[in-house]
């Protein structure tokens, strides 16, 4: 079924699907080597405070303020309306409002990086000082890793994939062997995560470099008129941003509150792991939320509804593929990978996980279309309603169950909702289309 679907999509569909893949693909199976390596030479506890160093730097693109989405889908737009020369202002516009939030993002996070290591978080008392110092060295990387998430997202507008992941297969990769390589060389935890800094700098650098080739700022550029439309799109971008993060990443965020770094570092293991499965389902829907864009711009619905089946139809045959392969010898290979205690620990939680990334991977079909047709309210909307439920539901399974497989339920029955909800918004979004 897969490789019939596959030949469906025009060739430059799958060649862009194909280098998206392989983007996340090969830090994947860097991951499978280094990550049990990383524990034995840190330590559990001090792997999962690099798995929340991890989930921190994700979570703070949110203050590029929706404005790499709205890139994406601006430009693409214009693309698709034969309007290329206006992606110059567009881009000039962005630049310096981008620039701003990512120096604040990197301060605020740095103002906070004591209380993180001394209060937050339930850290060893003789680890606080090298926590705080990691966290000093991650607040500095935020705003590089802001800067080059929007140079991709003008990138991906370009259908510049093949570019793109040239860059990202080796710097994602830095992001495991990086850690590994300097706690070897110096036995310093603060310089393990330099590292990342490091590489976050270094996919800038070349993020920005690669753009020049289509999108030059230039301060005469500038136009404040085009700041409403990019506010238009990425502020609700930003509500789901700032929302959907926190469904994301807020479990161990708790964990490590209620109970334990170290029981951070039982969940995170299995769940760094198979939520890599969604780089399936991301890689795709980074190809298909352009696609989508510029079929809206030419108003070809019947395109807009051909691109969801088959997109659709293809992540539903490779991610359930490995969802089966994960449950059935998902404990036999935590043992294997990590040792009997993580399968005593983390079986259950790789369990509902698994499962809630197959939910989580379908959702994305719904999500890029919403998306792609200027509706970033209404997952804005979706997201606000569902993060309260959400997070009584996390502190419900911790009060009463203390239980880091519990976490992944709740997990697990939120991505569900969030499936259902999304598909039914995007069917009535197009159905609008097509009247």
């Amino acid at each position: 079924m897969i490789a019939k679907v596959l030949g469906r999509l025009r060739s430059g569909h799958s060649g862009n699907i194909a280098w998206s893949l392989a983007g996340f693909i090969v830090p994947l199976a860097v991951g499978l080597v280094f990550i049990p390596l990383i524990i034995r030479q840190m330590g559990v506890e001090l792997f999962g405070v690099l798995s929340i160093i991890w989930m921190l730097i994700g979570y703070f693109t949110l203050f590029d303020l929706g404005i790499s989405r709205a890139l994406t889908f601006l430009l693409s737009r214009n693309i698709g309306a034969g309007e290329v020369e206006r992606n110059r202002l567009v881009y000039s516009t962005a630049l310096p409002v981008v620039c701003i939030m990512g120096l604040l993002g990197g301060v605020l996070f740095w103002s906070c990086s004591e209380v993180l290591a001394t209060r937050v978080f339930n850290v060893d008392a003789a680890l606080i000082p090298a926590v705080r110092d990691a966290f000093r060295w991650t607040a500095i990387a935020i705003p590089f890793t802001i800067w080059a998430t929007v140079m991709r997202s003008c990138l991906e507008s370009y259908a510049e994939f093949r570019l793109i992941n040239l860059v990202k297969i080796p710097i994602n990769a830095c992001f495991l062997v990086g850690p590994y390589a300097f706690y070897w060389f110096s036995d310093s935890f603060s310089l393990a995560v330099l590292s990342l800094l490091l590489a976050r700098i270094a996919m800038f650098v070349a993020y920005l470099l690669a753009n020049q080739r289509h999108l030059r700022f230039s301060v005469g550029a500038i136009q404040p008129a085009l700041l409403k439309e990019l506010f238009a799109f990425g502020g609700w971008m930003t509500v789901s941003n700032v929302v959907s993060p926190i469904m994301v990443y807020f479990d161990r965020f708790l964990i490590g509150s209620f109970l334990s770094v170290t029981l951070v570092g039982y969940y995170s293991a299995p769940y760094e792991i198979v939520t890599k499965v969604l780089v399936v389902p991301i890689a795709i829907a980074s190809v298909l939320f352009p696609a989508v864009s510029k079929a809206l711009s030419e108003r070809n619905v019947e395109e807009v509804r051909s691109l969801i089946k088959r997109f659709g139809m293809l992540i539903a045959g490779l991610v359930g593929v490995v969802t089966l392969c994960l449950i059935s010898a998902g404990g036999w290979g935590l043992e294997w990978w990590l040792g009997p205690e993580f399968r005593e620990q983390g079986y259950w939680v790789l369990f509902w996980i698994s499962l809630g990334v197959l939910f989580n991977s379908l959702a994305q079909v719904p999500f890029c279309v919403i998306q792609a047709s200027g509706a970033s309210k209404v997952t804005a909307l979706i997201h606000l309603a569902e993060v309260p439920l959400y997070l009584v539901a996390l502190s419900v399974a911790l009060v009463w169950y203390q239980s880091i497989s519990a976490v992944a339920f709740v997990w697990c029955l939120r991505v569900l909702v969030d499936l259902l909800v999304l598909t039914w918004v995007s069917g009535r979004l197009v159905d609008a289309k097509a009247r």
